[in-house]
């Protein structure tokens, strides 16, 4: 007859139990796991021969670099012919105000309205982007956009930060709002963001920050496995009169793209 305790020995078969069921936990999920992976290599029209999956399982999941994807994010280096920076596209973009009159003027000066340039107020380095509003008759929204595609490798999850710098200078402005984002384009043409951050100052409202703030996210979801190609874009809106010097700035500096991760979620 034993001499061990009875609690004991139940309190034993309790223990034992508990790891019996957290071992049938761990092989059901890692079995759901290789069975999504192998799906989505099915999906993808890969031949799947399972043996030689397991086998290569590690080695058949993209790489993601980890390097820095975005060329010149910190606008050191200057364009040619129409782009101010290099690798970088801007684009004044039109807004609808007023009556119609008053949309065909915007139309026709939208060139004039806002404008960005190199500015030497940098966050790094000597030289940043400059997002800057012109004069109007009346108050208007002046819009821009400054953008680069930036490949990608399909599965990694990336992150993205910035400096910004909102100076309002003239004073007088109705708002300001950037919007920082990270998106691709399915093939309906539709944008589908990644990351998206966005900054709006009203005056009065609360202190608007002094000298550059800092920012950074991660995307809510990796890049599709179909994906190879997204666009980094910071879109620039200033309502304001304008038109008097020094007017309402906005600058940006030191762009970054990076994957969180070495190892994607896609498998070839």
């Amino acid at each position: 007859m034993s001499n061990e305790h009875p609690d004991k020995k139940v309190e034993g078969t309790r223990h034992h139990h508990d790891d019996y069921e957290q071992r049938i936990y761990y092989l059901e999920n890692e079995i759901k796991r290789i069975i999504d992976l192998l799906k989505e290599c099915c999906d993808k029209g890969k031949h799947c021969d399972n043996e030689k999956y397991y086998e290569k399982e590690k080695s058949a999941c993209h790489a993601c670099r980890t390097t820095e994807l975005v060329k010149n994010g910190g606008f050191e280096v200057p364009g040619d012919g129409e782009n101010t920076f290099k690798f970088w596209t801007i684009e004044i973009i039109e807004v609808e105000n007023g009556n119609q009159q008053q949309q065909q003027q915007a139309a026709k000066r939208q060139e004039e309205l806002a404008s960005i340039g190199a500015t030497d107020d940098s966050y790094e380095g000597v030289v940043a982007a400059q997002f800057t509003t012109e004069g109007s008759a009346e108050r208007t929204e002046k819009k821009a956009r400054i953008f680069q595609e930036v490949p990608v490798t399909s599965g990694c999850l990336y992150r993205l930060s910035f400096a910004e710098n909102f100076l309002p200078l003239l004073g007088d402005f109705d708002f300001g709002e950037l919007t920082a984002r990270v998106y691709y384009t399915g093939p309906d043409s539709t944008q589908y963001d990644l990351i998206k951050i966005f900054i709006r100052h009203d005056p009065g409202f609360e202190p608007i920050p002094t000298g550059y703030t800092y920012h950074q996210k991660v995307a809510d979801a990796p890049v599709p496995c179909t994906v190879s190609t997204v666009t980094v874009e910071f879109l620039f809106n200033i309502s304001d009169i304008g038109g008097q010097d020094p007017d309402n700035e906005w600058h940006i500096d030191g762009v970054s793209l990076r994957s969180e991760y070495a190892t994607a979620i896609c498998c070839s």
